[in-house]
């Protein structure tokens, strides 16, 4: 089995099975070695891939990238957390070795469920690793891989489409593009939706529907900060019944605070809870429990994103 199926098949079954991240010190590594060598990585830069048909500006390149999963020759693949800017990642090996690198992230924005993201790019190289000394591998280029990523939806609020409406009434009165530069994550514009300590909850939902029919990952891709909590589920008609349903997915908590976030959302098992339909939509609604009297939730580079039909 090569490499990617390797990694593929580590990510269905790293969800359930957090315990085996984070594996950080030099004794961790099955070797009579005493003395590690080190590998220095300066974090990942996500960059376009000329083999996407996708319009990969700035908003479409945004990531949260937190770990790097790590595998030097015959060693398991292994994951370490970023730390003061960078990896120092000890190995107890040398001479000349393959090294493979993947960037992680935490899926819901959950610490404690970390995979790396499989439609990032795998670096591979080979290095010479001396004893007691560091060689140092500089920021790593990554891309979107055209073989596996597929973007049915792609919204950063820069062109005249508008990729939402409020639901139930086809209308965009409740979503705005705004071009407050303290407001707008990346680009120009960010969409902006607004709650009153009175107003009605209402959902906002993506205009045309979304195609997909290969389950095994499904994700939604979203830069917000807001001050007040706000869900994202999926819409869609329940498998082999005539019945329309929302299924939630999660809420994310208000972030005024700390500024703009981005998250990488799971959405396979809430759509598998209608039966996977082939044919669906993504929705987004806020809540304003605490009744702020001017709540807001500003989002932007909005992305869905799955494996190939």
């Amino acid at each position: 089995m090569n490499l990617i199926k390797v990694m593929m098949k580590k990510y269905l079954f790293l969800m359930c099975a957090s315990a085996v991240l984070l594996l950080a010190a030099c004794d961790d590594f099955d070797s009579e070695q005493e003395i590690p060598s080190y590998i220095r990585i300066s974090g990942f830069h996500l960059v376009e891939n000329t083999n996407l048909q996708y319009n990969q500006t700035d908003g479409f390149l945004s990531s949260n990238i937190v770990d790097v999963w790590v595998n030097v020759g015959n060693d398991t693949v292994r994951a370490f957390q970023l730390r003061d800017g960078d990896w120092l990642i000890p190995v107890l090996q040398k001479g000349k070795v393959k090294v493979t690198l993947q960037a992680g992230i935490m899926l819901n924005g959950i610490k404690a469920t970390r995979v790396p993201y499989p439609f990032y790019s795998i670096y591979e190289k080979e290095v010479m690793l001396a004893e007691d000394s560091i060689t140092d591998l500089g920021v790593i280029d990554i891309k979107y891989r055209d073989d596996w990523t597929r973007v049915p939806f792609d919204e950063q609020f820069e062109d005249s489409y508008f990729h939402f409406k409020t639901a139930g009434i086809d209308t965009t009165e409740h979503i705005f593009k705004i071009s407050n530069m303290d407001s707008v994550k990346s680009g120009a514009f960010c969409g902006a939706m607004y709650m009153g300590a009175t107003d009605a909850e209402y959902k906002i939902i993506c205009k045309d529907s979304l195609h997909c029919t290969n389950t095994q990952a499904l994700f939604l891709e979203i830069d917000y900060h807001c001050n007040i909590p706000f869900g994202v589920g999926i819409y869609g008609k329940i498998a082999g019944k005539d019945q329309y349903q929302y299924i939630p997915a999660m809420t994310l908590n208000a972030n005024a605070s700390t500024g703009w976030q981005k998250v990488y959302i799971v959405l396979g098992k809430v759509w598998s809870q209608l039966g996977n339909p082939a044919d669906f939509w993504f929705y987004i609604q806020p809540s304003n429990p605490n009744k702020v009297s001017n709540g807001w939730v500003h989002i932007d580079n909005v992305k869905i994103v799955h494996y190939p039909n």
